[in-house]
């Protein structure tokens, strides 16, 4: 028979039995029991719900929120596969189209010179020098379908923006009986890049037409011309580089920076690239990858004039702040860590690469490792072999997004991005 243990006043543990007549009412008695152990159940798998919810916070196949349970804060927001690739090797040829580069041989015409002394690439830049309020102009004639660009973009650096009265672009027939026409604004002293969308183009003058079949549209463009005026007893030289037509923007939704302009498209060995230049923004992240911490980072970069450019990684592209893994352009055989970190600018550490220099449009491949506070950086020249460039222990910033960067008002290509976990 079962017993039940209880104490008296004296602390000595005696026995008695249970009767029978002492519980006339099994189920009344029980019921606080079974409740108790009711709440009991639901209480511990709440809380091995809670747990679990606490470890995985979001699962999807875009990304993975992970939430670090001990310290009850996000740790790091990763993006949704363990490796992300983008190349540009897809893109039609025909979405960039380099118009001019400028050089001694290029076709232009008018009152240009060639000027070896200020040029933005390659070895010379076109001159165009206006005085005493004096209307100067150069032009190429090219028949060009423009009607499905999006932008016409190239550089322009000027002797003296006071001394600047007009400067204008005009898209026409051969004659230019018929044009668009854009008039520049904003324009410093020094070099300029400019952008222009070719919905801002507006009709300067159109020719009256007998036939339908002869109007004038953007798929008869037959010349382009540049035209510049001083302010009355003033004199100012314009100097005009790397001409294109940008045909494709759908690569802005694979980037994040402060200003679109700083991203377009290039081309080397017809196959394009993402442009990337020092304008309006020196930093780029991508899209897909914010927040990483440990990773495997690398991407192809080809020099396109002096100038460092490089990987941005562990960074944030709103303030810049992150380490930049860059290499100095073309005609040097330099490289340098550097950060941007909350004290300003500091070279973690830099060198030079001995019987090496880098070549204009000649492809090379820089790596990242960062795991913890140590960070190691590789160079190659054919994607197979990597050497060690340097291996650094920097503890700022532990985690953030990776990009492009370029600084010295320079530009350069780069493709083949690849971010492993």
């Amino acid at each position: 028979m079962a017993t039940k243990k209880t104490t008296n006043k004296n602390e000595k543990l005696v026995s008695r039995p249970i009767s029978k007549s002492t519980s006339p009412n099994k189920t009344k008695n029980y019921m606080p029991l079974i409740i108790g152990v009711i709440i009991a159940v639901v209480g511990i798998g709440y809380g091995i719900y809670s747990s679990n919810q606490k470890q995985i916070i979001g699962n999807d196949k875009d990304k993975v929120v992970e939430l670090n349970s001990q310290e009850g804060s996000l740790k790091s927001l990763l993006f949704g596969k363990n490796n992300y690739d983008l190349s540009y090797a897809e893109y039609d040829a025909k979405a960039v189209e380099l118009i001019s580069d400028f050089e001694p041989n290029s076709s232009w015409q008018g009152e240009a010179f060639v000027d070896r002394r200020i040029f933005m690439e390659g070895i010379s830049s076109l001159g165009l020098t206006s005085a005493e309020h004096e209307l100067a102009n150069i032009f190429l004639e090219k028949e060009i379908d423009m009607s499905d660009v999006k932008y016409l973009e190239f550089y322009l650096n000027l002797s003296d923006s006071q001394a600047l009265e007009l400067a204008q672009v005009k898209l026409g027939d051969t004659n230019l009986d018929n044009y668009y026409i854009y008039t520049l604004s904003n324009l410093n002293e020094g070099w300029n890049f400019l952008q222009i969308p070719l919905e801002q183009f507006v009709i300067g003058q159109q020719a009256e037409v007998v036939d339908e079949a002869d109007e004038f549209n953007w798929s008869k463009i037959g010349k382009i011309q540049f035209e510049i005026m001083s302010r009355p007893n003033n004199t100012v030289i314009a100097n005009f580089d790397y001409l294109t037509l940008q045909r494709d923007d759908s690569y802005l939704k694979d980037w994040m920076s402060r200003e679109n302009k700083c991203l377009g498209l290039g081309k080397n060995n017809d196959q394009i690239n993402l442009l990337f230049r020092n304008q309006g923004s020196f930093t780029a992240t991508l899209n897909e990858v914010s927040g990483v911490d440990d990773f495997e980072y690398k991407a192809k970069i080809t020099p396109q004039i002096k100038g460092r450019a490089g990987l941005f990684f562990r960074g944030d592209y709103k303030n810049s702040q992150g380490y930049y893994y860059m290499i100095g352009g073309i005609d040097t055989n330099t490289w340098s860590l550097m950060k941007y970190g909350q004290e300003g600018w500091e070279t973690l550490t830099n060198g030079r690469i001995n019987n090496f220099t880098f070549e204009k449009n000649k492809e090379y491949w820089l790596s990242v490792k960062a795991s913890g506070n140590n960070l190691v950086g590789y160079l190659s020249t054919d994607n197979n072999q990597y050497s060690e460039i340097f291996s650094i222990n920097d503890e700022e910033m532990l985690s953030g997004g990776v990009g492009v960067a370029v600084l010295d008002s320079a530009f350069c290509l780069f493709n083949d991005f690849s971010v492993k976990r």
